[in-house]
């Protein structure tokens, strides 16, 4: 008889505990906080079956072109020791997505195209690697085996990034100055410009990235020439300001 008792309490308790979760959602529904509930359940289920665009990362290093045969220095010439000071950048660009240029002249930000570093370390980067391979340019952080003292002393590369941005499917520009301070220098250094315009060679944003590329190359290719003819002649020397 107690087992019998006992079952019938349970299904009372379990009776009123439907009867008060109705009780709840009713007045719940009549306030209209059913509809708010079934309405942001909805948008959450959309939210998590909508697909998002993946993000590109983008490197102005390129291995292929930055590590290629250098054609720079003969065999014997010696390394220079170089320091790159923090690169200065726009602001308008010193940020990770990328902006390009439309018809209008206006800026449009791409948020699935992004750097793959900050943009100075990307540049800093680049030049590095291609004044390395191209120009025998060695970072001066790094020690030289069999060097005196004497021949530790580095060259300063002060580099101010004026413009870098593109036109889809038309060119890329880059423009930069910079001074080259010799070691041990004495007298003012001369300042350098250079203004590189790189056709983009087709749609989407890889071709924008190639073009990138060719124009950082093409300005540690100015650097490094500069720093070879300094370094033979002691004065740091500088071309004409041009665009090529």
């Amino acid at each position: 008889m107690s087992a019998i008792n006992h079952l019938r309490r349970a299904w009372h308790r379990a009776r009123t505990s439907r009867s008060l979760l109705l009780l709840l959602l009713g007045k719940f529904t009549s306030f209209g906080t059913g509809r708010i509930v079934a309405v942001l359940i909805g948008t959450a289920i959309t939210a998590c079956s909508t697909t998002t665009p993946p993000l590109r990362f983008h490197s102005l290093l390129d291995s292929e072109a930055a590590f290629a045969g250098a054609d720079g220095t003969s065999p014997t010439s010696a390394p220079i020791r170089l320091v790159i000071t923090p690169i200065q950048i726009p602001a308008a660009v010193d940020r990770p997505q990328w902006l390009v240029r439309r018809a209008d002249d206006t800026l449009q930000m791409l948020e699935e195209d992004r750097w793959a570093a900050p943009l100075a370390d990307e540049l800093k980067a680049a030049i590095r690697a291609r004044l390395s391979s191209r120009w025998n340019v060695v970072d001066a952080s790094l020690p030289l085996s069999g060097t005196t003292a004497a021949e530790g002393f580095a060259w300063r590369l002060v580099l101010e990034v004026l413009r870098l941005d593109a036109r889809p499917a038309l060119d890329a520009q880059l423009e930069a100055r910079w001074t080259l301070l010799a070691p041990q220098a004495r007298s003012a250094a001369v300042p350098c410009s250079l203004r590189v315009v790189e056709p983009v060679q087709g749609q989407g944003t890889l071709p924008i990235a190639e073009a990138y590329r060719r124009a950082t190359l093409r300005l540690a290719d100015r650097i490094g020439a500069e720093l070879r003819s300094g370094e033979r002649s002691g004065v740091p020397t500088c071309g004409a300001a041009a665009a090529f």
